[in-house]
């Protein structure tokens, strides 16, 4: 009978330090999760030669994106920028 509780006991340790560990991690988890963050004072300077003009912008899916028309080239780019972090993600060229 001592056996019996001594192995009940300890396996109840296990899964109490075992549910505990789950229930900091999922926490963690949850406070570190940046989708639920709001942008806030985020600063981005886009470079721009001086033939490019800012033409247009569009926030969507926590991306902005620039429009800008180079008068040299005669073209449309349109610049990709990440707000959680403010990293140019990307460019594409519109038209030639």
């Amino acid at each position: 009978m001592s056996k019996f509780l001594k192995s009940i006991v300890i396996f109840f340790a296990i899964l109490i330090v075992l549910l505990i560990s789950i229930i900091v991690f999922v926490i963690i988890k949850k406070y570190n999760n940046n989708i639920n963050k709001p942008v806030e004072n985020i600063e981005i300077f886009p470079k721009l030669n001086q033939y490019q003009e800012m033409q247009s912008f569009d926030i969507n899916d926590r991306k902005i994106y620039i429009h800008v028309f180079d008068s040299f080239k005669k073209s449309n780019f349109l610049f990709i920028y990440d707000l959680s972090d403010g990293k140019k993600v990307g460019s594409i060229l519109i038209e030639e």
